[in-house]
């Protein structure tokens, strides 16, 4: 326990650049052990209770997150840098391996910044169809070795209902941007303040055109950052545009046919490779076909679509922009 405390020691202390004064780095320490021990979740009370500080302490720590001596972009850009320098971070091929969602959490409270109501996708009966709460955008890294794998947070932000926050003195203009756009700005800043390339993964509510175009301004500034996604049923891609002949009249075409990506699972039958894979910890025969085909709406991005039959006959299909990326490589992840 002793050596936990120790360490735990070591990476608050390299925040102390962060802070002006000394008594703001304390209370930031007094935080962040109270968020780590605290037995319970009602606000500024659960840390004041957990470490028996006195009560006046609970203006205090109100006060903390008002002080303008410390900036939350210097704490975030100082947690990935302890991470790059401390986690022994799961790479490949030099990319580093990102996993970014999103998940909506109820509350009650009527004047929180921020609220909003949100339409729950989840099947689960226990949750009620729509919720007022507020919908967090989670970027995490994957770190460790031989296969046992752990997720470390790098980013967690509330990413919808801040319109009326983007009005506020020093308020980032990118608030405004919807869910799927900040969830790959994220990644991208991540990505450039680890100064490394990075492959972020992400579920089927992420392919949508908006995060398409965040994506495409991402990479123009230099943002070496991949994604590799999962498809809906529905999706509709696009051969590659023929090549236009020097005698032909009219701009080139930006895209050829459209291709129903699930009927392929029936066209394309004969031409699936069946492999064994190790996926979730357990060694699996699976059949899968990739083809390379253009994906968006008014702009097109090269993806390989790697289509999968798993061994209890279920079918998936996966995109990804990374397109030298081996097949097997992007099930596995």
């Amino acid at each position: 326990m002793r050596e936990i405390f120790a360490f735990i020691s070591t990476i608050l202390a390299e925040f102390g650049d962060c802070f002006k004064r000394k008594p703001a780095l304390a209370w930031f320490v007094t935080i962040v052990m109270g968020l780590m021990l605290r037995s319970d979740m009602l606000g500024l009370t659960s840390i004041v209770r957990e470490l028996f500080l006195e009560p006046k302490s609970y203006y205090g720590l109100l006060h903390f997150f008002l002080a303008d001596l410390w900036k939350l972009q210097a704490l975030r850009i100082r947690w990935w840098q302890i991470i790059k320098s401390h986690a022994p971070l799961c790479l490949l091929d030099g990319y580093l391996i990102m996993v970014a969602d999103g998940v909506k959490v109820s509350k009650d409270g009527l004047k929180m910044p921020a609220l909003s109501k949100h339409h729950q996708e989840s099947e689960s009966q226990s949750k009620p169809e729509y919720i007022w709460g507020h919908h967090w955008g989670c970027v995490g890294l994957l770190m460790g070795q031989n296969g046992n794998l752990h997720c470390v947070p790098a980013s967690l932000r509330i990413h919808s209902g801040l319109k009326d926050v983007v009005n506020w003195d020093g308020a980032d203009p990118r608030w405004s941007e919807s869910h799927v756009v900040q969830m790959v700005q994220d990644c991208c800043e991540v990505t450039k303040s680890m100064v490394q390339k990075a492959i972020a993964i992400m579920d089927r509510y992420y392919l949508t055109v908006p995060a398409l175009r965040a994506y495409q301004k991402a990479r123009q500034e230099d943002c070496e950052l991949e994604l590799i996604i999962k498809v809906k049923k529905n999706c509709v891609a696009f051969d590659h545009p023929p090549v236009k002949e020097s005698a032909q009249r009219g701009r080139p075409r930006k895209r050829g046919d459209a291709v129903r990506l699930w009927d392929l699972f029936s066209s394309k039958e004969a031409m699936f490779k069946e492999v064994e894979l190790e996926v979730y910890g357990e060694r699996k025969k699976i059949k899968y076909h990739c083809v390379n085909l253009l994906w968006g709406k008014t702009v097109y991005q090269a993806m390989n679509f790697i289509l999968v039959v798993w061994d209890d006959g279920v079918k998936s299909i996966l995109a990804c922009t990374k397109k030298d990326l081996d097949p097997e490589t992007v099930i596995s992840l």
